[in-house]
């Protein structure tokens, strides 16, 4: 069991800060190229543009100060920028992982990297950008869709709330600052909750979503990573073991008033008919009576390889597995959840463990999968579900290295394979291709891109 836990908690650090070596040819104030290998992390303007300017007072230095081994990153890595002979400025973004989803009269809101796209999934199977936000000001890890807007969670960035009224034009309107880490949203009347990876649970009023205002908070002890609320209770998982549930009934000043153990990582939550159904890592499904809103107790599980998402509909519960796929529950009795039926045990690549998050309506379940994007699921016959449709992201997953040569950038995509995109114009760039011959072969892909000729 310890085991899994290493696993899963290696993998979440992985994926939370992914960082890609970059080697290019760039070319300086004088005409000169450089070949230069560094980490750039560009920093936002306060436009609500969402656009990335230029980095003001520090900047990672290129070529030979990169760097070496055994020297001291932060005094070789960075410099004044008025020590820079250039200052680096942000010229374009394409693609991403994807964590985030929730849907909305035929449109989903799926987030790719740190942008949210809006996708026509009025036809299924043939799903198409409508379209996407520019670039924010950090990953896209939550995002909760009501009405017109769209509250969006960005990591150690911000909340922003986005005008989707024209879904071709999707466009921020404020923001919220004040998290470390916001993890996931939920909207339901006129409060905003919000999962606070590091801190716990704020509480927003967004009775006017363009003057969103802080309510209160409450430092948990330990990380939230997913909630759901159930009347004046929020309960909050984490990534260690536990259901945390809290009394909002005064929003101003929300009172813990449990911790419930479970045996393994708890890394998303949904809440239906009194009872709670928890993604629980090795632990599979794992359901909870709230019977007494403080004090869930167990009364059921389905042990699965390792569990990482979870929706209700009607009847039955969707379940998310790293290893088996999208599984859906019979939850008739919920003490006793019943195995209906599945969706491939290759559905997710078999990669490492990642929170997922999902939502089913109508016998239709959406999944935000990080290597690949949404993921648009049919189970209207609960014994033969199919994967009905599926919207590749551009350069979908983690960018391990990058090249470029002439006007094109490949990229080693982990567990996926090469992405070639063309970046003539750097402003916009586009993905060409992408060869997934190397998984296919069941071959890992390396650590390393090399480009010879063609």
């Amino acid at each position: 069991m310890r085991d899994h836990r290493v696993l899963y908690l290696f993998a979440l650090l992985a994926l939370a800060i992914p960082i890609a070596s970059i080697s290019c040819k760039l070319v300086t104030g004088g005409g000169e190229e450089s070949s230069a290998t560094s980490i750039i992390k560009p920093l936002a303007s306060e436009t609500n543009s969402g656009l990335v300017s230029e980095i003001p007072e520090t900047a990672i230095p290129l070529g030979d100060s990169s760097p070496g081994e055994g020297s001291d990153w932060s005094q070789t890595a960075t410099k004044p920028a008025s020590d820079l002979s250039e200052i680096l400025h942000f010229k374009g973004q394409l693609g991403g992982v994807s964590y985030a989803v929730d849907q909305q009269g035929g449109i989903a809101y799926l987030g790719v990297g740190p942008r949210l796209m809006a996708i026509d999934i009025s036809n299924p199977a043939n799903p198409t950008q409508l379209g996407q936000t520019e670039v924010l000001d950090g990953i896209v890890y939550g995002v909760d869709v009501e009405g017109n807007y769209a509250y969006v969670a960005a990591g150690k960035a911000h909340l922003y709330v986005l005008d989707i009224s024209d879904p071709r034009n999707i466009q921020p309107r404020a923001r919220l600052d004040d998290f470390q880490w916001a993890q996931q949203p939920l909207k339901v009347g006129n409060r905003l909750y919000i999962a606070d990876n590091p801190q716990g649970l704020w509480i927003a009023d967004v009775s006017d979503p363009l003057n969103p205002t802080i309510l209160g908070s409450i430092n948990l002890r330990l990380p939230a990573s997913s909630l759901a609320v159930n009347g004046n209770y929020v309960y909050l998982t984490n990534l260690s073991g536990s259901l945390e549930v809290v009394d909002a009934s005064d929003p101003t000043n929300p009172v813990s008033l449990n911790s419930i153990a479970v045996d393994q990582l708890v890394s998303s939550i949904a809440i239906a008919d009194g009872y709670a159904y928890l993604a629980g890592g090795a632990d599979g499904l794992v359901v909870l009576d709230l019977g007494d809103p403080s004090s869930p107790i167990k009364v059921g599980s389905y042990k699965t390889a390792w569990a990482d998402g979870v929706a209700v509909d009607g009847k039955n519960v969707y379940l998310a597995d790293n290893l088996a796929g999208v599984l859906v529950f019979d939850r008739t009795n919920p003490a006793n959840p019943q195995l209906l039926g599945s969706v491939s045990d290759r559905l997710f690549g078999q990669g490492l463990p990642v929170q997922r998050q999902m939502l089913a309506q109508e016998s239709r379940v959406l999944v935000a999968d990080k290597n690949q994007g949404l993921l648009i699921i049919n189970a209207s016959v609960p014994e033969s579900p199919y994967l009905e449709g599926v919207y590749n992201a551009p350069v979908h997953g983690f960018p391990m290295d990058v090249t470029c040569q002439a006007d094109k950038a490949y990229n080693l995509l982990d567990t996926l394979g090469l992405s070639i995109a063309d970046v003539s114009n750097p402003s916009l760039p586009r993905e060409l291709g992408t060869d997934y011959s190397t998984v296919q072969a069941g071959l890992r892909t390396p650590r390393q891109a090399v480009v010879v000729g063609n």
